[in-house]
């Protein structure tokens, strides 16, 4: 199986936290061995697409996302292994309950936070390095980049897009969905509302907030303003978020608990292999000189 091809696009600094924590889920065969090995250069480009770096920027950064990469390897991959194996044991034991979900989801979650406060001191000294002609470039790419999710995601039929990218999703994971499962995945979606338009709205805060912080990056409590950027308790994203990602993060846990329960034996082995390999992809990965793949 190739790798398929990497969408050229912009990248705040929390996407590209969001890069460096799930480079390993893209999924199938080489593709995740390959996503990891370049995560150096993935990192360097995408966020030179938000900002022109110079020299030393670039080396920075690059030296950070190697440093990012052995902690990963050494301290990540092995939690990565048992979650996945408390997934596949989970899902092929029906029924299932939502709790049972949740649990998961919070691990998937604690993981997210311990990555995004390992980048941490590697945005902020990113970030507070950038000239005033950076910070404009960076406040203009963010602009471009909204005004392009907006009409990707608010055109016509927000809601039916968000249905067939989440049809798509099971698919990859169940295989072809039953009739139940699709009527399942209607309901769903018929009660999560303008969620998007509610994404679209707090990530512009985010940004807003962002640029803001920059008129301060030089200031002692820069660090700090960093911190809570990264956070994701969603305060910088405003009310209407922190409340419509609640709501959706148990909307998803009831989904998947459905789903699972309404799966076929069939399925149940197309999931059991999805997982497995992307174990199997795990165990293949070459750390960097210097890391373990032992939990430390």
């Amino acid at each position: 199986m190739t790798a398929p091809s990497v969408q050229r696009q912009p990248a705040t600094v929390r996407r590209v936290a969001v890069l460096l924590a799930l480079a390993l889920l893209l999924g199938g065969c080489s593709t995740t061995r390959f996503a990891y090995q370049q995560m150096d250069w993935f990192a360097a480009w995408w966020v030179d697409d938000y900002i022109p770096l110079d020299n030393r920027q670039d080396a920075r950064l690059q030296a950070d996302v190697r440093a990012f990469r052995q902690w990963h390897c050494r301290h990540e991959l092995p939690r990565y292994d048992a979650w996945l194996a408390d997934l596949e044991s989970l899902a092929l034991q029906p029924p299932i309950r939502e709790t049972e979900v949740a649990h998961l989801q919070n691990r998937f979650f604690k993981a997210l936070d311990r990555l995004l406060a390992r980048i941490e001191p590697g945005a902020t000294r990113l970030l507070s390095s950038l000239s005033d002609a950076q910070v404009i470039a960076l406040g203009q790419a963010m602009a471009r980049n909204q005004a392009d999710k907006r009409e990707e995601l608010l055109g016509d039929d927000p809601a039916g897009r968000r249905l067939a990218r989440m049809n798509e999703r099971a698919e990859r994971w169940l295989g072809p969905l039953t009739g139940e499962q699709r009527a399942t995945l209607v309901n769903w979606n018929q009660g999560r509302g303008p969620i998007t338009a509610i994404w679209l709205e707090g990530r512009g805060r985010w940004q807003a907030a962002l640029m803001e912080s920059l008129e301060q990056r030089h200031e002692p409590h820069f660090p700090s303003q960093v911190r809570l950027l990264l956070s994701r308790d969603g305060a910088a994203r405003g009310e209407a978020y922190q409340t419509m990602r609640a709501d959706s993060r148990q909307a998803l846990a009831g989904l998947v608990t459905d789903l699972v329960n309404q799966s076929t034996p069939a399925q149940r082995t197309h999931l059991t292999r999805e997982i497995r390999q992307l174990r199997t992809d795990f165990t293949a990965l070459s750390c960097p000189a210097g890391a373990s793949a032992a939990a430390g």
